[in-house]
């Protein structure tokens, strides 16, 4: 927004002359200053293939010769048009009128980037916006009024639309014998510029994004509170079970060589015929490693024989396949995605083990569903797509091959406006293999950020009101040092990767952006290393009131970090002064583990980020990891977990500084809010419900720390409700060490709501469960926790009785189904110190309980609706 957006000192005091009506006379020079002579105005209308509709009343006053069927024409009229009224210099800053100095302005309908109208350019050429495009507006035809989502906060979408992508012919479809498949033979020529290795990675038919068939097909359990979650299901991967990896004789290449085995949950206990043949390959894996924090793409084929005895695979009999046949058991051979050493092919987040989960995908013997296809190069000059309608079809139509991945470059410009408008149709050229984070940007190792937007080394550059859907890639990325610029009210649909990136080193970082109310939804369709806002450094940045739901990773991603430079330059990115306010983050984390669905991380001996988090309210994280286990006939098997590891808010490797303040986290596995390592961060006034701790780990709170660096931590004022565990842990880690470090400096005032079991009658078990539980806390039980000085002056609330002679019990009157607005009231009156908000407690209980299965709901004194 313009009032977050800090303007040059310079700018400021021209800006204040104007509204004063005085003139500050420049100091480098006497003479008087030039009268203003505003620069001629231009509009350039474009128009879409086969659109003969008008833009609306502005069209009328176009006059024809600038009316063209061609962005890239149209911004050449603009360029030549501001080269010959003087470079754009920010006077608009100074109160003159010449910020709108030139337009483009797009008719309703798709702008294809990839041919243009007169046949030239052929292969798709990515629009760039540079220095002398400053000034720039490019303004869509506006989306009807009445348009959008009001309850999810879904905005109109734009009726102009720019794609990266090429029509194929309807007539070009010929049928299959199985009479569901079509193929179309497509010239390479019409849909790349020559580079090699085109392939055809996602397609858009119609509204919808297909993805390449794959093996096994994806299946999804419904999740979360509401049930509008979705994770994956067992059924939906293969599993490794023995690995290694080495290099290829044959090429000197490092390569992964296992075998696999099915789900426990998989009534087929084999693998596909297919997978079973030797001579088999030619499709690729879609992998998640060890750590289940990504997934990547590579080549797959099952060893040959050749490659058995070069690499001296064992040869025993396949415990997967029936054991009287006398085959081998099937080896698989997947090459290290990228050409680095060994070890980083077999790091963290890039190694494969046992229990690493994958799909095949892009072969033909894949394609058995609707909404499928593959792709397969015939030689150098075509390739056969095939395609199973989705079901919205009966015979393949308006089917969009993306061929480029970047729609728009900003390169050094400045005050440019894109409005109403809509992105669709980009590729990508990642392939996920992640090995660090986007410290430089010149490494191909970071998160995928495949921007169909790119910002580069550019300021004041604002979207608005614009819609990016059926991406391959990313949708807006800032790198280079790219500086006070927004992202506002848009939407991102249907994303291969993460919706907004901000990239960059401590001299490339970006900083003073502005990332507000866009609704984000169904991100990392094709990398799960992806959120709703990612920002790798992003210093004085503003995230506010975005909406995010179902993404398979974060919701929102903020780091500092320490790394080296394209030229080996170490350094350290910054996001300091960031302010994360009035997210609302839904359905995190459905495809990986060891995240918070609100994460920030640094690094060791990173100082205080001086960062807010207020105000966010974060629901259902899941996490899902996968292992190998016995199944019921004594083979291994793959097992997925779900929910797995995942955290509210996630303070990681040593993030310090931050506020938390306001926030309602409920129904995460781990902990509501991990403090790991980091030093001088305060959380107060925050709501905690429900971690589940279904693995085993954690408390609804944890903290851990290291030695000279974690101290000053502050858990004040807040409020936590929850239910039995398996672990049975209100805090879990450590809130000291033996060496006189101090992890948790102040836990006081907070309300702890705990209702045992459930529907349990009983009031003594509810009040053993609490009071004489040795494992509540890193201390111990209650008293042994209070006597170490914590939650001396804070409020325990049971949903039951019990002895008035135990520590300070409170018999809450909202824990009786009777409870009234008065009594309550009173309760809340009554114990009102340090702020503790009871009202909020009261109506978090009366709106959860019944659907987290804790009895009988009470009456609400406050409407914690309007929170969700």
């Amino acid at each position: 927004r313009p009032t977050d957006i800090t303007m040059p000192r310079r700018s400021s005091v021209k800006l204040l002359a104007t509204v004063l009506g005085v003139t500050i006379a420049s100091s480098h020079t006497s003479a008087k200053p030039e009268p203003h002579r505003p620069r001629p105005h231009l509009d350039v209308y474009v128009s879409a293939p086969d659109q003969d509709g008008g833009y609306g009343r502005d069209v009328d006053n176009i006059p024809g010769q600038q009316r063209v069927d061609s962005l890239h024409v149209g911004l050449g009229m603009v360029r030549k048009h501001l080269a010959e009224n003087g470079a754009h210099n920010g006077a608009h800053l100074a109160g003159t009128d010449t910020r709108r100095t030139a337009r483009v302005l797009l008719s309703p309908g798709v702008h294809t980037l990839f041919h243009e109208p007169t046949g030239r350019n052929r292969g798709g050429h990515t629009l760039v916006v540079d220095s002398g495009l400053s000034g720039l507006r490019i303004q869509g035809h506006q989306a009807e009024p009445s348009g959008g989502d009001s309850q999810s906060r879904v905005p109109p979408q734009p009726q102009s639309w720019i794609s990266g992508g090429q029509f194929v012919d309807d007539g070009c479809w010929e049928a299959e014998p199985d009479g569901a498949t079509y193929s179309c033979v497509l010239t390479l020529g019409d849909y790349t510029d020559g580079n090699d290795g085109f392939d055809v990675q996602v397609l858009r038919v119609g509204d919808e994004m297909l993805t390449p068939a794959r093996t096994p097909n994806a299946v999804e359990d419904a999740a979360g509170i509401d049930g509008k979650g979705r994770v994956p299901s067992e059924v939906s991967f293969l599993y490794v079970n023995q690995s290694m990896m080495v290099d290829d004789p044959s090429t000197s290449q490092s390569v992964w060589v296992f075998n696999a085995v099915t789900g426990l949950s998989d009534t087929s206990s084999t693998l596909p015929p297919f997978m079973r043949d030797p001579s088999w390959g030619g499709a690729m894996v879609k992998m998640w490693p060890t750590s289940s924090w990504n997934n990547y793409e590579a080549t797959i084929n099952v060893a040959t024989p050749e490659q058995r005895e070069a690499l001296g695979l064992p040869s025993t009999t396949d415990t997967n396949d029936d054991t009287d046949d006398g085959q081998q058991t099937s080896w698989f051979v997947v090459p290290c995605p990228t050409d680095v050493k060994l070890d980083k092919c077999d790091g963290t987040d890039t190694g494969m083990s046992a229990g690493s989960r994958f799909f095949v995908f892009g072969g033909d013997e894949s394609l058995d569903g609707p909404g499928e296809f593959t792709f397969r190069a015939l030689n150098e000059t075509h390739g056969r797509l095939k395609l199973i309608p989705p079901l919205s079809q009966t015979v393949p139509q308006a089917v969009v091959v993306p061929s480029m991945v970047t729609l728009i470059q900003y390169e050094e410009a400045a005050d440019v406006l894109v409005s109403d408008v809509g992105f669709l149709d980009n590729g990508y050229h990642a392939h996920g293999y992640q090995n660090g984070f986007n410290y430089d940007p010149a490494s191909s190792l970071g998160i995928p950020d495949d921007g169909a937007v790119r910002v580069r080394n550019s300021t004041n550059i604002t979207i608005q009101r614009c819609a990016f859907a059926n991406l391959g890639g990313a949708g807006v990325v800032f790198e280079h040092s790219s500086s006070h610029s927004a992202v506002l009210d848009s939407s991102f649909t249907d994303i291969g990767q993460s919706a907004i990136m901000a990239i960059g080193n401590s001299t490339t970082q970006p900083h003073h952006l502005s990332l507000v109310n866009n609704h984000m939804s169904k991100l990392g369709r094709v990398f799960i290393s992806a959120g709703g806002v990612y920002c790798s450094a992003c210093p004085d940045t503003l995230i506010e009131a975005n909406h995010i739901v179902n993404v398979p990773r974060w919701g929102i991603h903020v780091r500092s970090q320490q790394g080296f430079d394209a030229n080996g330059t170490e350094g350290w990115s910054s996001s300091a002064r960031t302010r994360i306010v009035g997210n609302r983050i839904e359905h995190a984390g459905q495809s990986s583990c060891d995240f918070g669905g609100l994460s920030v991380i640094a690094y060791s001996g990173a100082p205080s980020e001086n960062s807010t988090i207020a105000h966010n309210g974060v629901r259902d994280t899941y996490g899902a990891k996968t292992f190998i286990v016995s199944g019921g006939d004594g083979e291994a098997r793959g097992q997925l977990v779900s929910p797995y590891m995942s955290f509210g808010v996630y303070l990681d490797n040593e993030a310090s500084g931050y506020t938390l303040d306001s926030n309602v986290i409920v129904n995460t596995e781990r902990a509501s809010i991990f403090y790991h390592y980091g030093h001088d961060n305060v959380v107060t006034n925050n709501v905690l419900v429900n971690a589940s701790n279904t693995a085993d780990k954690d408390g609804q709170i944890e903290i851990v720390g290291q030695v000279n660096y974690t101290r000053n931590n502050v858990f004040e004022r807040n409020v936590v409700l929850w239910g039995d565990t398996l672990t049975r842990a209100l805090w879990d880690g450590s809130v000291a060490n033996t060496k006189g470090d101090v992890y948790l400096s102040s836990a006081q005032d907070n309300a702890y709501i705990f209702y045992g079991t459930g529907n349990a009658t009983d009031s003594e078990t509810v009040c053993e469960d609490f009071y004489a539980n040795a494992a509540l806390t890193p201390l111990g039980n209650w008293s042994s926790w209070t006597e170490g000085g914590y939650d001396t002056n804070s409020m325990v609330v049971l949903t039951h009785n019990c002895d008035g002679t135990r520590n300070r019990p409170y018999d809450g009157p909202w824990a009786s189904a009777d409870a009234t607005a008065d009594t309550a009231a009173d309760a809340r009156g009554g114990h009102e110190r340090g702020g503790l908000n009871f009202c909020l407690g009261a109506a978090l209980s009366a709106q959860l309980r019944e659907g987290l299965g804790i009895g009988p709901i009470p009456s609400a004194t406050c409407d914690f609706s309007q929170r969700w």
